[in-house]
C-alpha cells in the first residue's frame, strides 16, 4: 500500500513538471531572475540530495528529491509573457507559486509598468478574479514589452520609481 502512495506522488509530480515545461515553452519574454536565484539552483539540488543521503533514503527517496529539485528550479523559468497572455507569480499555496496559471490578455486590464533602477515591475489586474498581479522584467526589455502589450490592444501606463 505504501508503494502505491509513492507511485501516485511521483505521478503527480511528474505531471506537474510536464505542465511547467509546457508553460516554459510558451514564454516569449521571460521574467527577470536575480543573481541570487541563479546561484541557488545548484544549492537546491545539493540540499535535497544531502537530506536524502543523511536520512539514508532509498532509491525512491533520491528520485523524490530530484523531482522536488526539478520543480523548484523549473518554477523560476515558467513566468513571463506568452503569445496569448501572461504567467505571473501567484500567491497562495506552494503549488500556485510553482505552477501559475496563464491569464489571457482579454481577461486583463489596468496594465502598469513601473520603471526602477535595474528592472521594471509589470502590474495588471485580472478581470475574472479581481486581483492584482506583479512580475519583474529586465530594464532593457521595457520597450519590447510595451510594444508587445500594445500589439495585444492593452493600454499601458508607464511610471518611474526611483
Amino acid at each position: 500500500m505504501e508503494i502505491f502512495f509513492v507511485l501516485v506522488f511521483i505521478a503527480a509530480f511528474t505531471l506537474a513538471i510536464y505542465k511547467m515545461i509546457n508553460q516554459i515553452s510558451k514564454i516569449i519574454i521571460r521574467q527577470q531572475l536575480t543573481v541570487t536565484e541563479k546561484c541557488l539552483q545548484p544549492l537546491i539540488v545539493i540540499t535535497f540530495l544531502g537530506i536524502a543521503w543523511l536520512g539514508s533514503a532509498s532509491l525512491l527517496g533520491y528520485i523524490l528529491s530530484l523531482i522536488a529539485s526539478a520543480m523548484l528550479i523549473l518554477s523560476l523559468y515558467n513566468k513571463g509573457l506568452t503569445k496569448n497572455g501572461i504567467i505571473p507569480h501567484v500567491s497562495g499555496s506552494s503549488m500556485n507559486g510553482l505552477i501559475s496559471r496563464e491569464f489571457k490578455f482579454k481577461e486583463t486590464s489596468d496594465w502598469l509598468i513601473i520603471e526602477k533602477k535595474k528592472k521594471i515591475k509589470v502590474r495588471f489586474t485580472s478581470q475574472q478574479y479581481k486581483s492584482v498581479y506583479y512580475i519583474d522584467f529586465s530594464l532593457v526589455e521595457k520597450e519590447e514589452i510595451v510594444q508587445f502589450l500594445e500589439q495585444h490592444n492593452q493600454i499601458v501606463t508607464l511610471e518611474k520609481s526611483w
